[in-house]
């Protein structure tokens, strides 16, 4: 089964929460900055 990567804009600070979303957990990617390096979470697993 795939997950499907949603993000999330936190709406006080520059910042995306990263997660997937499985059957019974949630797990966290990332808190990824918008503007300093916003791709690098791309590659984790």
């Amino acid at each position: 089964m795939t997950d499907t990567i949603r993000m999330k804009n936190l709406i006080r600070f520059p910042y995306w929460l990263v997660y997937s979303i499985r059957a019974n957990e949630i797990r966290i990617l990332a808190v990824a900055h918008q503007k300093k390096r916003p791709n690098y979470w791309r590659s984790r697993q």
